[in-house]
This record gives structure tokens, sequence and C-alpha cells, in this order.
């Protein structure tokens, strides 16, 4: 019988209510921003590296946020 591995889902944890986490094109501030997360949000986890992780927007494409703005939770469907 197979194993269902749950799902990582990341939280993102920020304090102020009015500011927000950048979500990049690539591991790296300097890099396009593509798209902004604000406290409370959650994205599928994909991988994650050197401090970023890589996660599933809401369109099906991919971006990277700091690991200073998540927290990990673990989902099942």
């Amino acid at each position: 019988e197979a194993v269902i591995e749950p799902e990582m889902i990341l939280k993102v944890k920020i304090q102020s209510a009015t500011s927000s986490a950048g979500i990049y094109e690539m591991p790296a501030t300097d890099s396009a921003k593509i798209d902004e997360a604000r406290g409370g949000d959650t994205f599928k986890y994909i991988f994650s590296d050197s401090g970023w992780y890589e996660v599933r927007l809401f369109d099906g494409s991919t971006g990277f946020i700091s690991q200073d703005f998540v927290s990990e939770e673990e989902y099942k469907e």
C-alpha cells in the first residue's frame, strides 16, 4: 500500500498588517519581483535552498520567498 506523504504548506508570517514579503522570480532580492505575500497567506512548498523557499503561486507559476517570512506547516488534503 502506497504511503501518501502530506503536502508541505508554507504560511507567511509577517508581523505588521501593513507590510508584505516579496515573491521573486529567482532566489535573490535583486531578481524580478513577481508578487507579494501578506501575513497569513499560504503556498504549496516545492523546494528550499540557501534561505529561500520555492513555492507554487495561485496562478500555477512558481516563485521564491525568503525563509525569514515563512513558517512550515504540514497539511493533508
